[in-house]
C-alpha cells in the first residue's frame, strides 16, 4: 500500500527537520554531551514536527554511532524505530487512553529494563486529553522514572496541562513554519515525485497551510492525485476555492466609494456567476488586509502577486487607515451560520461599512450626520428608555457640541448650530468657562452614581446667589443626585472639588425643570467659627442659625 507523503519523507534526523532549528540544535548538543533530561515537553501547532522530532530523539539516543547528536539512520535500533518495529518505544494516543487504569498500567510496565536499547522511550502523544485523575498517577513517574526510561509528552494545548507536570519536564516550543521554508520543502517533494508544479502554486499551499508542513504536504498529495504530474496555479486556486487575485477588485472599489446599491449588485452578480460567498467573503477581506500592509508600509513583498498589488496601489490614496481597519473589524465579524440565503450575511456587513458606526450610541449615514445631542435628547424625551452611559468621553461639555462622523477622515467634526453662541459673564461665564474641569474631577466621586456622569446630563446650570443650581429635566436624575448626597462624606467631596474648581464655595440646589426652587444642600458662608467648618468638611449639614446672646 502506497504512503501518504507526510508519512514517506516525514524527517529522519535532527538536520531534516524543517523550520525548528532552536529545537533541533539543543537536542543535538544534549545527545552528543549525554546530558539529556528523563523527560521532555513538546508543544506547538499541529504539523510541526513535534511527534517527528520524538521519534528522531528516541533513535539518537539509543544509537550506538550518533553521529554530532544525529541519530546514523543506518544501523538496526534506528531502522527498527523508523519501521515501527522497536518494542522499547511505546507510544500512546493519549485521546484514546486517559483514564488512570491506562496509566496505571504504563508506571507498572516502565518499571521493567529495555529489551534491546539501552533506553526504553514512552511518546504520550496529545497528553494534554488525559483526565485529572491520569495525570495526578503520573505525576510521581515522571518526576523520578527509572533510569532507563525517557518519556516525551507531545500537545497542542499545554495551556489544559496542569503545572505540575509542565514543571516536572523540559519544555520545547515548536513554532509554525514560516511559509518560504514550506515553500522550499514542496519544491524538494515535487522533485523527488517527479511532478511539475508552478513555484506560484506552491506559495498559494504554503499561505493556505497556515504554518503546518502536514497540511502543505497533503494538499500536494490532493493536487498531484487531481491533476496527475503538471500542476498550475489555476489548479490550485479551483482545488482551495481561492478566486483570482482581483476577484473583489471592484466590490472593493464600490465599498471604498460608499457605493452601496452598487456594491450590494456586484455581490449579487458575483453569487449569480458561480462564486461562493464564502470564497467572496475571504478574497474581499485578504484585499483589504494587505491594503492596510501597503498603508502601513509593511507589506512583504513575496505576500501578493504584482497584478494584486498594481490594483491596491491604485486604491491607497482613497481611504484612510482607520477606515479599513473599521471595514475588516465588520468583515470580520462575519458568520454565515444560521442565514438560509448566504447573501444576506455579507449584504448586512456591506450596508454596515456604508453607514459607518461611531460609537456604540451613533450610527450616521455619509449623507446624513446624526448629532449625539440629538440622540441623547430623543432617549430622554422616551420614559421608557434606559439611561445611556458614555463611557468613552466623546463629549464632555454640558451644551453637547454637535458632532458628526466624517466617513472620508474618519474624525469627529464639529458643527455650529449658531455661529455666534451667547457669552455669559461673571460667575456664570466662570462657571461655563471651567465646566469640563469640574466634570473631570467629579468622574470618580459617588458611589452608585457619579456625579461627573450626572452633570453631564443636566439640561441647565447656572450660579444664583452663591448656589449652584442644575436643573433635570426628569425626576429620576434629581432622585439619583439626591441619594448620592445623603451620605454625607460623599457630599463633602463633592463640595470641597466644586470649591477647589471654581475658587469659591457654593451650595448645591438640584431641581426638576418647571418646578420652584428648592435648596438641597447648603453652607454657612456667615459662619467664622473653625469648628463648624471643620464640622462641615466632614459632611455635617447645617439646619438653623441661632445668635448667640450675650
Amino acid at each position: 500500500m502506497p504512503e501518504v507523503l507526510y508519512r514517506k519523507w516525514r524527517p529522519s534526523t535532527l538536520n531534516d527537520l524543517v523550520g525548528q532549528e532552536h529545537i533541533s540544535q539543543t537536542l543535538r548538543h544534549s545527545v552528543d554531551s549525554a546530558r539529556f533530561a528523563h523527560a521532555y515537553l513538546f508543544c506547538g501547532p499541529r504539523g510541526t514536527g513535534k511527534t517527528s522530532t520524538a521519534r528522531i530523539l528516541a533513535k539518537a539516543i539509543n544509537c550506538p554511532t550518533p553521529n554530532d547528536g544525529d541519530p546514523c539512520d543506518n544501523c538496526q535500533m534506528c531502522n527498527d524505530i523508523s519501521i515501527g518495529r522497536a518494542i522499547d518505544l511505546i507510544e500512546i494516543d493519549a485521546a484514546s487512553n486517559r483514564r488512570i487504569a491506562d496509566i496505571r498500567d504504563l508506571t507498572e510496565k516502565i518499571h521493567y529494563t529495555p529489551g534491546e536499547a539501552k533506553y526504553k522511550v514512552y511518546i504520550i502523544d496529545e497528553v494534554h486529553m488525559l483526565t485529572q485523575e491520569a495525570f495526578n498517577a503520573l505525576l510521581k513517574t515522571l518526576e523520578e522514572p527509572p533510569k532507563h526510561a525517557v518519556m516525551i509528552l507531545a500537545t497542542t494545548d499545554v495551556q489544559k496541562l496542569p503545572l505540575t507536570i509542565i514543571s516536572r519536564c523540559q519544555r520545547f516550543d515548536f513554532r509554525r513554519i514560516p511559509n518560504d521554508q514550506i515553500t522550499n520543502k514542496l519544491v524538494q517533494l515535487s522533485e523527488s515525485e517527479n511532478v511539475t508544479v508552478d513555484k506560484e502554486a506552491l506559495k498559494i499551499i504554503a499561505n493556505h497551510s497556515t504554518g503546518s508542513l502536514r497540511d502543505a504536504e497533503n494538499i500536494l498529495e490532493q493536487a498531484i492525485v487531481s491533476f496527475v504530474d503538471n500542476i498550475s496555479t489555476d489548479n490550485i486556486k479551483e482545488m482551495l476555492k481561492i478566486g483570482g487575485d482581483t476577484l473583489t477588485q471592484k466590490l472593493l472599489e464600490f465599498i471604498i466609494n460608499k457605493n452601496l446599491t452598487e456594491s450590494i449588485q456586484e455581490l449579487n452578480q458575483m453569487v449569480s456567476d458561480g462564486i461562493g460567498v464564502n470564497q467572496i467573503h475571504s478574497s474581499l477581506l485578504d484585499s483589504v488586509r494587505c491594503l492596510m500592509l501597503i498603508k502601513s508600509d509593511a507589506l512583504n513583498e513575496n505576500q501578493i502577486s504584482e497584478v494584486l498589488k498594481k490594483c491596491l496601489n491604485n486604491l491607497k490614496d482613497q481611504i484612510e487607515l482607520s477606515e479599513l481597519l473599521f471595514i475588516s473589524k465588520i468583515l470580520t465579524k462575519v458568520d454565515f451560520n444560521g442565514f438560509q440565503v448566504q447573501n444576506l450575511a455579507l449584504e448586512m456587513a456591506l450596508i454596515e461599512i456604508n453607514l459607518g458606526q461611531v460609537s456604540p450610541i451613533q450610527i450616521v449615514d455619509k449623507n446624513q450626520s446624526t448629532s449625539l445631542n440629538t440622540n441623547l435628547n430623543n432617549v430622554s424625551n422616551t420614559r421608557t428608555a434606559q439611561p445611556i452611559v458614555n463611557k468613552t468621553d466623546l463629549i464632555e461639555k454640558q451644551d453637547h457640541v454637535p458632532q458628526t462622523f466624517s466617513p472620508k477622515t474618519s474624525e469627529f467634526v464639529q458643527k455650529k448650530s449658531n455661529p455666534n453662541p451667547p457669552k455669559r459673564d461673571g460667575e456664570s461665564g466662570k462657571l461655563d468657562s471651567e465646566w469640563n474641569n469640574l466634570l473631570r474631577e467629579l468622574r470618580l466621586t459617588g458611589k452608585r452614581f457619579k456625579f461627573g456622569a450626572l452633570l453631564r446630563g443636566a439640561k441647565s446650570k447656572e450660579i444664583h446667589d452663591d448656589t449652584l443650581v442644575i436643573t433635570y429635566s426628569h425626576s429620576s436624575n434629581v432622585d439619583r443626585f439626591n441619594s448620592e448626597l445623603e451620605d454625607p462624606v460623599v457630599k463633602s467631596e463633592m463640595l470641597s472639588i466644586i470649591h477647589k474648581t471654581l475658587n469659591k464655595e457654593y451650595a448645591v440646589e438640584v431641581r426638576l425643570d418647571g418646578e420652584p426652587s428648592s435648596l438641597k444642600t447648603s453652607k454657612n458662608s456667615k459662619v467664622s467659627s473653625n469648628l463648624v467648618k471643620s464640622a462641615q468638611a466632614m459632611g455635617a449639614l447645617i439646619i438653623e442659625e441661632r445668635e448667640k446672646n450675650i
